[in-house]
């Protein structure tokens, strides 16, 4: 029986290869029509809208699919020549649409050389020959967008940190409401008990990072990072208070609380080895703070530009990856490997 599922699998990606040929098709179609109208024609100034949008809009109202999904799906029938690997996958039977269209989307801003070199490494076979999971695809996608898209992942980090900040959001399990006071309670009383800290890296370089507690400490918590952020902000610090807010969070729980320097904003509070956030955690008897990176030796010393790892957290440019490892109080640790197979020694 799993022999018959892997079976329909490559089955329905073949099938699907054939359904986005159709969709090409359409969109050549449609573009034809257009072109073919007199020029100044009613009908074509009205037709300015692209094909695609057309096309995608025809293909909704006929079929029940959602445009978004169907615009996803034009973005790849209609570009073969810069989608021309990930095509042949799905069309051999290798790839699924959902892959593919993920492909399409993680590469929208990379350049047609670029798209390749992207879908070549994430198509490589595993060492056993079997399909990668989900997770595998996912991480080794990232990691070959960021290995060529050096230029730009900084300018999306350097976007992206200018707008760093801190936002507060209350639920409506953490108050109470005089017609349902009782079911209020409970509520609250359950996501209490589901509090936490969550973390995710994204592909800017930036991260977010989520607590869920009380709503009186999430009140508590964000006045009082208002109120010292305007008064820095007051004193002259040339850093928007989003930023200031966020800086001051990262300053208090890497370093020592209430000190929020300016090094701290604009180096991000080192987290590589043992940093002033280190010192304060030990000071204070609390865990250090430290973060672990892998970087190549290739890549360390300019050679290569490979992406690297956050081990459990994700991806970083070679760029980033070079500047955390070169933060002062950064801590180099060696790791030997076998060349021919890349394992640990």
């Amino acid at each position: 029986m799993l022999a018959e599922i892997e079976a329909l699998e490559v089955a329905k990606a073949r099938l699907e290869a054939d359904l986005l040929a159709a969709y090409g098709a359409l969109a050549g179609i449609e573009a034809q029509q257009v072109d073919a109208l007199p020029v100044g024609a009613v009908a074509r100034v009205s037709a300015r809208v692209s094909p695609e949008r057309v096309v995608s809009e025809e293909i909704a109202l006929a079929t029940g699919v959602g445009a978004g999904e169907v615009a996803r799906r034009l973005a790849l029938a209609t570009a073969p020549r810069r989608h021309r690997v990930v095509l042949g996958a799905l069309r051999a039977g290798r790839l699924s649409l959902h892959r593919a269209l993920q492909v399409v989307s993680d590469t929208a801003q990379l350049p047609d050389a670029d798209v390749t070199a992207v879908a070549q490494a994430v198509l490589a076979p595993s060492r056993d020959g079997q399909p990668v999971p989900q997770r595998t695809f996912t991480a080794r996608l990232r990691r070959a967008v960021a290995s060529v898209d050096a230029r730009g992942a900084q300018e999306r980090h350097a976007h992206a940190r200018a707008r760093r900040g801190v936002f507060g959001r209350l639920t409506d399990d953490g108050m109470g409401a005089s017609v349902d006071a009782r079911g209020a309670q409970e509520r609250h009383a359950h996501a209490r008990a589901r509090r936490g800290v969550f973390g995710r890296l994204t592909d800017d370089g930036m991260g977010w990072l989520t607590v869920t507690t009380d709503a009186a400490s999430v009140a508590a918590v964000m006045d009082r990072l208002d109120t010292t952020a305007r008064g820095l902000r007051g004193a002259g610090d040339a850093r928007s208070l989003d930023q200031l807010r966020a800086d001051l969070v990262t300053d208090a729980l890497l370093h020592r609380p209430g000190h929020p320097g300016p090094a701290s904003g604009e180096a991000e509070g080192g987290t590589d080895g043992e940093t002033a956030g280190e010192a304060a955690g030990e000071a204070a008897g609390e865990a250090a703070a430290l973060a672990w990176i892998v970087v190549p030796f290739e890549v360390a010393t300019g050679e290569a530009d490979t992406a690297c790892e956050l081990p459990g957290h994700g991806w970083v440019t070679a760029t980033h990856a070079r500047e955390i490892i070169t933060r002062p109080g950064s801590v180099w640790a060696t790791l030997p490997v076998d060349l021919p197979t890349g394992r640990a020694l």
